[in-house]
C-alpha cells in the first residue's frame, strides 16, 4: 500500500516515487501549494477508503509531511 501512496504523490508532484520519503514536506520539498494538496484529498480518500473532515485534527498538520499523512491513513485502519 505504501508504494501506491508514493505513486499517488508522484502523480501529483512529478517527483519520482523512488525519491519520495516520509520526512519530505508537501510544501517545501515537493512544491505543493494548498490547492495542490486539496486536489490530493479525493485521491487519498478513494485509494484508502477514508474521508477527511473539517472535524479532523488540523489538516495542515496532517498534510505537513509525507510521513504525517501516512500515519493519519494508518490510524484510520484502512490498510
Amino acid at each position: 500500500m505504501r508504494d501506491q501512496y508514493y505513486s499517488l504523490i508522484e502523480r501529483h508532484t512529478g517527483k519520482p516515487s523512488s525519491e519520495i520519503n516520509d520526512s519530505m514536506t508537501f510544501r517545501d520539498d515537493l512544491g505543493m501549494d494548498s490547492l495542490n494538496v486539496a486536489m490530493l484529498y479525493p485521491d487519498i480518500e478513494d485509494l484508502f477508503n477514508i474521508t477527511f473532515s473539517p472535524l479532523d485534527d488540523d489538516l495542515g498538520e496532517i498534510f505537513k509531511t509525507v510521513g504525517t499523512l501516512w500515519d493519519f491513513i494508518e490510524s484510520r485502519g484502512s490498510l
